[in-house]
């Protein structure tokens, strides 16, 4: 019989984190990430916090294990987990690091696969004895669903190959890729599978191994090739690709297509084995992310956001059914299923709502039964939080656009006019969405209202919406902000006479250009880990076409003359803000390295300026210590120079 999942909160003490200040409820990091079930459904892995970092918690549902735990560290971060057989489970996690090369001294962060025997509690990273070269060794291409001691993994770098053309010496990059099956409880390589060099960047197998497609990419002219090995070599599909290449996600169909994502309007397709036909799925999932059973390594389903929550759309008949029958049976605006056993009677599903914490649920088919596994945020329970809404407003030029309001607890549109944050998400092609946000439900509680516009070139509303944001890096995209916050004042739940600006990376830069092109309306800005020299991006993508390509769709030529380089840089527009400025900094960033908040820094003198720089972080602020520190320093800096009182 199946133990009641309720024993997790006492062991792991999701149901009694207790926080003394606002900042530090608001820095716990969640309860539960993710939610895992074994292939024989006996063993349930659920991201969990430990000791301040992400972990992984795994419970054997037979209650014949006792339970473990596997914790990240100050120095390493665990990104994802998901099971390789019913003994092994793997855990993907990154690690910086400072490495010498010919050129001096280069940090790097390495991403690599640790396996663990949950029976025994051994742990292995695999892939141990590979070379620095290789940052990234975590593209497990078929878990050999016939040997649960062994996974295929794919390693693919960039060779640089220096030739001699008469008297000219010639550079040419080119794809090395090894395809090796490893032992799941050494982390040694067993057998290789492929070693290429040349121009083949993937190959895709099928849930047992067996190769079924070739991916070939000349970087020199662009040219991309799907060409199929099983029953006999054919090209597939053949095009040149200049900014952002096609990506294969596997076989569907019980093996007779591949599911094939084309850059532009294409989208994503079903392109069959045997023809080579492309058909589209259709508008609505042309940008949405496959899910491909890893049991059979069939596309099951597409998952993406709807227009506020996760959503899954299943072409799976049977986990279809499923997820209809768990939709009207739990109370929440959206109901997914995540992941199940490989004979489909055990469930893991999810719950969402807008603004509120994610549920996730252990569906026993056989049993007929539905469990709670996991709370993201437990540290919210039975407390009174902030409300999130989800509205849209025009852009001067006409266009609608997408937003969420999130107000101080108890509090509606009729309770205004608030003092207003405007925080844009990062990216910039990416988006909000109506789930929890700590960062937004903080400064809802201390007494602010707070605006997240989902402005042109946000991804989820379609290619003409992205396609909108082009060249637009430092207009259209803030003026959408800017009318985002006088839409609040004209509807009386902001108040006038100014707001102040919040964002990360993309939306750090945001925060430091509203100022710039709203000189009246912005009264402060808090700008974590931003860009403000855009044409250092450039510089930063040195060696990728691609990246280098899709910049420019955003910030124009990299050959633009200086006056455009000048007026899009908060660096050299330094002169020109007369506000408090707040720069938060992970000095292990290698997303935006910290020398963008140092030079403006510099370039200001220090004037009215502050710059906290978080030793041991990352792009992404993932430990609650560090949580806790921007939260303290970002609730002084508004005490201080944007009260909500």
């Amino acid at each position: 019989m199946r133990v009641f999942l309720a024993a997790f909160a006492a062991l792991f003490g999701w149901s009694s984190v207790s926080a003394q200040t606002l900042e530090e409820l608001y820095a716990i990091l969640p309860s539960a990430w993710s939610a895992q079930i074994s292939p024989d459904g006996n063993k349930l892995a659920l991201g969990c916090r430990m000791n301040g970092v992400r972990g992984v918690c795994i419970h054997d549902l037979t209650g014949q294990t006792p339970m473990r735990g596997i914790s990240g560290s100050s120095e390493t971060r665990i990104l994802g987990m998901y099971w390789a057989s019913d003994d092994y489970i793997l855990s993907e996690i990154s690690q910086y690091a400072t490495v010498p090369t010919s050129s001096g001294n280069r940090d790097v962060v390495y991403t690599r696969l640790m396996s663990s025997n949950v029976t025994t509690g051994e742990t292995v990273m695999l892939l141990g004895d590979y070379g620095g070269r290789f940052g990234d060794l975590t593209n497990v291409t078929s878990l050999l669903t016939n040997d649960p001691t062994r996974i295929a993994i794919e390693v693919n770098t960039i060779r640089n190959v220096s030739t001699r053309s008469m008297s000219r010496l010639r550079d040419d990059n080119e794809y090395q890729l090894i395809v090796q099956t490893v032992e799941l409880d050494t982390g040694d390589v067993d057998d290789f599978l492929r070693n290429e060099n040349g121009s083949m960047r993937d190959i895709v197998h099928d849930a047992e191994g067996n190769e079924i497609a070739a991916v070939i990419h000349d970087r020199r002219s662009g040219e991309f090739t799907i060409r199929r090995l099983s029953g006999g070599r054919m090209d597939l599909y053949r095009a040149e690709h200049e900014v952002e290449l096609p990506v294969v996600y596997g076989v569907m169909d019980e093996g007779r297509a591949l599911a094939v994502w084309i850059p532009g309007e294409v989208g994503l397709v079903r392109v069959d084995l045997e023809t080579g036909e492309r058909t589209s799925f259709g508008e609505g999932v042309s940008r949405a992310r496959p899910i491909i059973d890893r049991y059979t390594g069939d596309l099951v389903a597409f998952a993406g956001i709807g227009r506020d929550l996760p959503v899954r759309t299943y072409i799976d008949g049977e986990l279809e059914r499923v997820q209809t029958a768990l939709s009207g049976a739990l109370p929440h605006e959206n109901v997914v299923v995540v992941n199940w056993s490989q004979d489909r009677q055990v469930i893991i599903a999810a719950g969402h709502d807008i603004g509120r914490s994610t549920t996730y649920y252990l569906y026993d088919r056989g049993a007929g039964s539905v469990s709670v596994a996991g709370d993201e945020y437990v540290n919210f329970n039975g407390r009174t939080i902030p409300v999130t809404e989800s509205f849209s407003y025009t852009a001067r030029d006409g266009l609608d656009i997408p937003a969420y309001l999130t107000l101080p607890p108890g509090m509606s549109r009729a309770d205004g006019p608030f003092p207003l944050i405007l925080m844009p998400h990062g990216g910039p092609q990416a988006r909000d969405s109506g789930q929890l946000d700590t960062y937004a439900n903080y400064l809802a509680e201390k007494g602010y209202a707070v605006l997240r516009p989902n402005f042109r070139g946000s991804s989820g509303y379609g290619q003409a919406f992205i396609e909108a944001g082009h060249n637009e890096f430092a207009d259209g995209m803030i003026t959408d902000m800017i009318d985002g916050a006088q839409h609040l004042v004209a509807e009386g739940v902001a108040r006038d006479g100014g707001y102040c600006a919040f964002g990360a990376s993309y939306g750090g830069y945001a925060a430091l250009m509203l100022p710039l092109l709203d000189q009246n309306g912005v009264e402060c800005t808090i700008a974590m880990a931003p860009v403000t020299e855009p044409q250092a991006m450039f510089a930063e993508t040195y060696g990728s076409r691609s990246a280098t390509r899709y910049w420019e769709r955003y910030i124009g030529s990299r050959f633009g003359d200086d006056a455009h380089w000048a007026a899009i840089s908060p660096v050299q527009r330094s002169a020109e803000y007369d506000i408090p400025v707040l720069l938060i900094h992970g000095e292990e960033d290698l997303v935006v390295p910290v020398l963008h908040s140092e030079r403006f820094i510099e370039a200001r003198g220090g004037q009215d300026t502050e710059l906290l720089v978080i030793e041991g972080e990352n792009h992404y602020f993932g430990h609650e210590a560090s949580r806790l520190q921007v939260l303290q320093s970002v609730g002084a800096f508004l005490d201080a120079h944007f009260p909500a009182q």
